[in-house]
């Protein structure tokens, strides 16, 4: 209740600074996030996007942060390929404004990662996370806690890349057999019976 009426009251009056309305609309948006309603949620970020960006622009940090958090919203709301057009267009505005915050940059493609990671699209995950942990490192040094947090998504994201590698490539050579996995199992079974009774018998 106190944050629809935060924004209620901005609604209201006349003479709010629309940024104060912007970030009203952020935190009620925030609130029915957690609270797991995210149609809600997705509305009143969609309006924090809008009021940024007319006062701001699109290039500028804060926009792009009330878009990567409305870009998680739809994702919880299973509307994937919107999300993912968010965060790209993102990323590329961040290539093409000179005038960026390169921070602004790493945090655009630290979404995009960690948004394709939780898709299971690890070498994309794995490109966008490279380059953010690039930028950290340039910028902050090796040691900043933000540069420890984007190289330990990067290995995170490596080692599920591994993995998936390991299981597509069982998965091929099953799929390239002659022989069913269980006929396989039954197969190397009885050889090494059959090995273990010539061993007793040779050494006894």
């Amino acid at each position: 209740k106190l944050f629809q009426a935060c924004v209620e009251l901005c609604g209201n009056q006349p003479g709010i600074d629309l940024l104060a309305t912007a970030q009203a609309h952020a935190a009620l948006g925030g609130f029915y996030f957690r609270r797991a309603k995210y149609v809600e949620a997705a509305e009143q970020k969609l309006r924090c996007v809008k009021i940024r960006e007319q006062l701001l622009g699109a290039a500028h940090p804060d926009t792009l942060l009330a878009q990567q958090s409305l870009a998680d919203t739809l994702e919880k709301q299973g509307k994937v390929s919107e999300a993912a057009e968010l965060l790209r267009a993102g990323v590329e505005l961040c290539g093409i404004e000179p005038s960026m915050d390169p921070l602004a940059t790493a945090r655009a493609h630290a979404a995009l990662g960690a948004f394709y990671y939780r898709q299971s699209q690890y070498d994309e995950a794995e490109e966008h996370e490279q380059r953010c942990l690039e930028i950290r490192k340039k910028l902050q040094g090796d040691t900043h806690p933000d540069t420890l947090d984007a190289r330990a998504a990067l290995a995170d994201t490596g080692k599920a890349l591994g993995h998936h590698i390991v299981r597509a490539a069982r998965q091929a050579a099953l799929a390239n057999s002659t022989s069913p996995p269980k006929f396989q199992t039954k197969y190397l079974v009885a050889i090494a019976f059959f090995i273990w009774l010539l061993m007793r018998w040779l050494f006894t």
